[in-house]
């Protein structure tokens, strides 16, 4: 407000802020063209560096205060004065927009902003889609964030002149393909594995070993080969599809089977009128043996037996059996045959004879019924 008394120049009245703990003003009044100019202060605190001065500085106003300043020209009776307020502005809280956040196919994010102590907060989109729920709260929801971008929200925290900003990402990662790594595999004595997994649409894949032994060839290929996957045991491999903070895995086991002793189910073997044969496999080694028959009658009394009793076999029959001996995908067979033979006839060769001066006999053997009949004298 202006006051004028007299024939005197004015004074420009303004409006001065400022934001630190220690502010120094400069004032602006108008230069006395007839008479002297005055500041003294009329309300707050303050000093003044050169009170006849129109441009003087002004010191020591307290932060969160208004001091109002009196310019004031006079000329003898004459005079006019004119005010100026002075605002020292409290400091904000420095303005903290959380950490960045990325979220898998989830347009919704929830805002970590802080709480302004000092000063108001206001959330603005800086770049890319979406809608905040609630600008002035520090924790406001923000929909639509399209999927595949990331939206950029500043939070400025403002206290008349006095403002601090941050910023905050928010993306919304595309969901990967579902990670498949294939059936489990199986090899007799090969430690050489190509695996099956599927291939990334969205995202990159990529094979880590979770347990067992093995290198991978190619990690970052859905079918690389492993190499080095130790006999008797089983490597765990893992297919890990990623992008951003969507993922999805599978896992695959790989098994080196040890290979299995060579088997052996001994010689064929022949009986007269017997239908128990003891057989004579050899001892598995490496992995576990068993007994099946393959053709004729019988009974295994223990299959699991190199050496069991089979019974049953059929008089003038041949049973086969087959010793197997496995271990997971490696496997090794022989057989051997078992003749149960008929008892033969009972051989009558016919009764003594005597010739006179004769040198050439007719026999009178009987006939074989089963079996067939060779007379073995020498002459």
């Amino acid at each position: 407000m202006v006051h004028v008394q007299g024939d005197v120049s004015l004074v420009n009245s303004v409006l001065t802020r400022c934001c630190r703990a220690q502010c120094t003003f400069t004032l602006a009044g108008n230069t006395a063209v007839t008479g002297t100019g005055t500041w003294t202060i009329t309300s707050g605190t303050g000093s003044i560096t050169d009170a006849s001065s129109p441009t003087t500085t002004v010191t020591g106003v307290t932060a969160g205060i208004t001091s109002v300043l009196r310019w004031t020209i006079t000329n003898g009776s004459c005079s006019s004065h004119d005010e100026v307020s002075l605002i020292n502005d409290l400091a904000v809280t420095t303005s903290n927009a959380g950490a960045d956040q990325s979220q898998c196919a989830t347009s919704t994010f929830t805002l970590a902003g802080n709480n302004p102590a000092t000063g108001t907060g206001l959330w603005t989109i800086v770049s890319g889609p979406g809608t905040i729920t609630d600008a002035s709260s520090p924790t406001t929801t923000v929909t639509g964030v399209t999927a595949g971008q990331t939206t950029v929200l500043r939070w400025t925290i403002t206290n008349g002149s006095c403002s601090s900003n941050d910023e905050v990402s928010l993306t919304n990662d595309v969901a990967v393909s579902v990670a498949a790594a294939g059936t489990d595999q199986a090899q007799c004595a090969t430690s050489t594995f190509t695996l099956a997994g599927n291939t990334a649409v969205s995202g990159t894949g990529v094979w880590t070993i979770t347990s067992g032994a093995g290198s991978i060839t190619t990690p970052a290929s859905p079918t690389s080969t492993v190499t080095g996957v130790t006999a008797g045991q089983t490597t765990v491999l893992r297919w890990t599809i990623t992008n951003g903070s969507c993922s999805s895995f599978d896992e695959v086991s790989l098994i080196n089977d040890v290979a299995v002793t060579v088997a052996a189910a001994g010689t064929d073997q022949a009986q007269c009128a017997t239908s128990t044969f003891t057989l004579a496999g050899n001892t598995a080694v490496s992995g576990t043996g068993v007994w099946t028959i393959t053709s004729g009658d019988g009974a295994i009394t223990d299959a699991s037996s190199p050496t069991t009793t089979v019974t049953g076999v059929t008089a003038g029959q041949t049973t086969v059996l087959r010793w197997t001996i496995t271990n997971g995908t490696c496997s090794s067979f022989d057989e051997v045959s078992l003749t149960n033979d008929v008892a033969v006839t009972v051989a009558a060769a016919g009764t003594d004879q005597a010739q006179c001066a004769t040198s050439t006999f007719t026999l009178a053997g009987n006939t074989a019924v089963s079996g067939t009949g060779m007379d073995n004298n020498k002459w």
